[in-house]
Parts: structure tokens; sequence; C-alpha cells
């Protein structure tokens, strides 16, 4: 039986872009808090835990303006979140070579799932894992080691590409290879400190590093037809 291989994205800054969303949310909420909020310190804090952002941007952390910001990031953030150039075509290309893609995510299902349905991308992927869906967040290797075993893909066929240390900590801890999405990072240093098996600067040399992989023979084709 031939084993596919399995490539598992962070979703925020990697397949998608969420930056405008988070800025109209946090800006607003900031108002009605009395704290100017500027766009690069949201973007200089993407990728960290909603409670510490919150505390560095606003502030404060607590339930009431965590569902301020929430009700207000809810009300446009379809219309505003999009794939990363290039993104499309990267799956469409690895779906070619026979890889599984899922997406591996901190972000809640409620956020989460619409922005991929908006962007086209569950057409695109084989699963998805939201915070909802696995037992703890990255870099926990929990959730990456859950899709590992759904698609019977060992540490050899699978990456997790990711734009932040979280997902290169949890790829190493799961015993897989990481690769760093620096297209859409927000941190690129932070995420090059942990140090990646693999850095990737635009969406299209993540297909071509499986390409090299599969020529490798790591990664086997997919069976032909008849």
């Amino acid at each position: 039986m031939n084993k596919f291989s399995a490539v598992l994205f962070d979703f925020d800054g990697t397949l998608v872009d969420t930056f405008e969303a988070h800025i109209r949310a946090f800006q607003q909420v900031g108002a009605a808090v009395g704290v100017d909020v500027k766009a690069e310190d949201v973007r200089r804090t993407l990728g960290i835990s909603a409670p510490e952002q919150f505390k560095l941007l606003l502030g404060r952390w607590d339930d009431a303006i965590f569902k301020n910001f929430a009700d207000i990031y809810l009300a446009h953030n379809t219309e505003l979140v999009s794939p990363f150039p290039g993104v499309v075509e990267m799956l469409k290309d690895l779906r070619a070579q026979g890889c599984k893609l899922a997406v591996l995510s901190n972000k809640p299902k409620i956020a989460g799932l619409p922005e991929m349905r908006s962007c086209g991308l569950d057409r695109l992927l084989d699963a998805w894992f939201f915070i909802e869906d696995v037992g703890l967040p990255k870099p926990d290797p929990q959730g990456v080691k859950q899709v590992q075993g759904m698609f019977a893909a060992n540490g050899s066929a699978s990456w997790m590409v990711g734009d932040y240390p979280v997902d290169i900590n949890s790829a190493r801890m799961a015993g897989t290879a990481s690769v760093a999405a620096l297209w859409g990072s927000a941190s690129p240093n932070l995420t090059l400190a942990a140090k990646p098996d693999h850095v990737c600067m635009r969406p299209d040399e993540v297909a071509e590093l499986a390409q090299r992989e599969r020529n490798r023979g790591l990664i086997q084709s997919p069976p032909s037809a008849g």
C-alpha cells in the first residue's frame, strides 16, 4: 500500500491574511476603552496567546473585553480575510502530487471555519483541526500526532508548515519536519530562531520542496489509474 505525504498547515499568517480583520477589531475595542492601538503593534503581536496579546495591546484581559473583540471580529472577518497570493496554487500543486493536506490551528472554529470556506480553501483540504478539535494547543505535539495518525503518515513523510515558533516547536516535538512559512510571518526573526528544518519565502516553494522530497523517495507517488 502506497504512503502519501501529509502536509499540515497553520492557518492565520500561513494560508490566509487576517491582519486587516485583527486591526479593525483591536482598534475599535481600543477606542472603546481609551487606548490608541497601532497597526504595527497588532502585527508584532500576532501569533502569541490571546491573553498576552490583549494585555500588551489593551492593557487588560477579561471576558467582557474579549467578547467585545470577538463580536467585532466575527462581524467582518469573512469580508476582510483572504488567502495569501500563491496559496491556492500551492495547495492544488500539492494535491496533484498526492499529498494529503490539513489545517492545524490554535484558532477557534467559530472564526476559522467560516474564513476557510469563504476563501474556498475547504475544497482543497482533506481535514482541518481547530483548537476545539485537539486536546492541547500548539506547541503541544498532540495535534500534529493526531493528524499524522489520521493520514497514516510517518515523520519523514509529513511536515508542519507555519509562520510562528509554536508551529516549528510542535513539529519538532512530534518528530516531523518543520517548514517556516515566511511569506506572511509577522515575526520572521522569532520563527527562524526556532530553527525550522526548511524555510520557504513563497508558497510555491513548499510545493517544490514536496517534489524534491518525493524525488528522493521519501514520499511515494500516488498509484496510477487503472
